[in-house]
């Protein structure tokens, strides 16, 4: 270790040597000195001496002011580390457990909406290229979908599925002299 800066806690510095250890990013590492910091700002003393229920408590203070499921999970991220691997007491964080993210469905547009976001491309090439880009993008939905929890390749999809009757007005291309440009 070298030698500390004047505003740089031993406790601190074992902190940050322990992350370039562990190669962690630099954002990661400033999170988790920020996380920590916030924690002994709440215990308002050393975090050294801090005991199971102290992190209990700060685990309440944080869901009782509103703190995202996500930061409340960076939050204890930041925390494991710090007691798990810079003070080497991993039974603080025994009840320090992560909590459920909600998962966010996506939007599923109609075929009346995706009709409309394809014509809205402008010219034909456009249009075409849209259509292929959907398309290929529902068709490894659909796989996925199909595929489930097994362990199966996206190539095992069932052959002679065909192209959508959006895609077919745009393939349909008398002479070279017609083909669309961007």
């Amino acid at each position: 270790m070298t030698s500390l800066p004047a505003n740089v806690s031993p406790l601190r510095q074992r902190m940050i040597d322990d992350m370039r250890m562990r190669q962690l990013a630099p954002k990661t590492q400033d999170i988790y000195l920020h996380i920590v910091g916030e924690f002994i700002r709440f215990l308002g003393r050393s975090p050294d001496t801090a005991t199971v229920e102290d992190l209990r408590r700060y685990q309440l203070y944080l869901v009782d002011h509103g703190t995202s499921a996500v930061s409340l999970n960076h939050a204890i991220t930041g925390l494991n580390f710090f007691f798990t691997v810079t003070l080497d007491r991993p039974e603080l964080m025994v009840r320090m457990q992560p909590v459920r993210v909600p998962r966010i469905l996506p939007v599923v547009l109609s075929p009346d909406e995706v009709r409309r976001l394809i014509e809205a491309a402008g010219n034909l090439k456009r249009q075409t290229a849209l259509s292929v880009a959907y398309w290929h993008h529902s068709r490894l939905e659909q796989r996925r979908e199909r595929l489930g929890h097994q362990n199966g390749s996206l190539a095992d999809d069932k052959p002679g599925v065909s192209t959508p009757s959006l895609i077919i007005p745009a393939l349909i291309v008398t002479s070279p002299a017609e083909s669309p440009t961007l």
